[in-house]
Formats: structure tokens, sequence, C-alpha cells
């Protein structure tokens, strides 16, 4: 990655900080609804159905903390949030959510993945995956992208239903999955195992 590339992403994140935001791991049942808020938020902007609330209470109530991270920034009130998955040698940001009035003015998803990137380095993390992205050069979230060090690749998605236990997991009432919390750390090595049965079978 160029340094002037580096250094103009610095000069940036800085900015947020100057102005007094910063950016923390969620915590809280409260902090989650806060992020859950932004993130419907955000889908509806973009003209696309949130995932249900309960769907998202069901996976942080699941997979935080050790396989689900979310990062939230703020001053006096929270403004934006992404929501990363961690898994194996890797971790995924998978949902946005922002207030487009308040951080208009500063590059907030940036800065976001800059402090998950760096988190992820510190876990010894071999890569941090930013989504998919059009192919455009010209287009805002690729150059975001490339700012942050980015690289592209065409790549081939490996899909993985739940069984009928895991769909219910997730889809089932709140009730039942507190029933099931002891079982946390449980779900995420199932689905490694299955994932890696299915990939060995392509």
């Amino acid at each position: 990655m160029e340094q002037n590339v580096l250094f103009e992403s610095a000069k940036k994140n800085s900015r947020i900080e100057r102005n007094g935001f910063q950016a923390q791991e969620a915590k809280t049942k409260s902090d989650f609804r806060e992020f859950y808020a932004l993130y419907a938020q955000n889908m509806k902007h973009i003209g696309t159905s949130p995932f249900s609330y309960e769907f998202m209470e069901n996976t942080w109530n699941l997979l935080h903390p050790e396989n689900l991270r979310l990062w939230l920034v703020g001053k006096n009130r929270i403004i934006a949030g992404i929501a990363v998955y961690k898994y194996g040698q890797g971790t995924y940001v998978s949902y946005t959510g922002i207030d487009r009035e308040r951080s208009r003015t500063y590059s907030v998803n940036p800065y976001m993945v800059w402090q998950e990137i760096k988190k992820a380095e510190e876990e010894g993390c071999q890569f941090v995956s930013l989504g998919s992205t059009s192919s455009d050069p010209k287009e805002t979230h690729y150059l975001q992208k490339i700012e942050l060090g980015g690289l592209f690749r065409k790549q081939t998605t490996v899909w993985y239903p739940f069984n009928f236990a895991g769909r219910f997991l997730l889809l089932g009432r709140s009730k039942t999955v507190n029933a099931w919390k002891n079982m946390r750390d449980f779900l995420p090595q199932s689905l490694k195992r299955g994932v890696e049965r299915r990939v060995s079978e392509l």
C-alpha cells in the first residue's frame, strides 16, 4: 500500500477524533439496540428491508463476544456502527448502521473499518473482508476500500444452510434463545465442521 494513501486515510480518521468522536466496542444489550436502530434506518435508506430485530438480537445473544463484534462511533450520541463476524483466521464486516444526517460531513464507515483492521491485527487474524463491491474504480465504496488497503479479487461464495435446530435458534423466540445461551460456543464449531465438510465435497 502506498504511503500517501495511508497518510490520507490517517488524516481523515484524525479529523473525526479531533471533532470529539470516538469508536468503541459494543458491550451491552443497550449498545446492541442502538446499533440495530441505525442498521434498520440505513437499510431503509438504501431501499431494502433490514433483518428483523428478533433475528439480529438472537444472533447477538448466541455469537457475542466470541464470534461477533460491533463497533460504534459517537460523541454525545451514537451516529454509526458496523457488525463484524469473527471466523477462523479472518473477520467479516457484514452490517452497517449510519445516521446519515449527523455523519454526512465525516467518513465514518472507513473510520470504523480501520478500528476493526487494527483489532483484527492484534488478534492475529490473517485478513479482514470488507464485503462485495462494484468493480467500477470510480465507485465510492471501491475508492474507500482501496484507501484502506483493500485488494479486490473474484471469489466464490459458499452457502451453508442452517439445519432445523440452527434456524430455530436464530428465528425462534428470545426466551428459547436464552435457554440455549450455554451452547453459544458450540454453534460456531458446528458450523465450522459443516462448512469444511461441504467445501471438501466441491
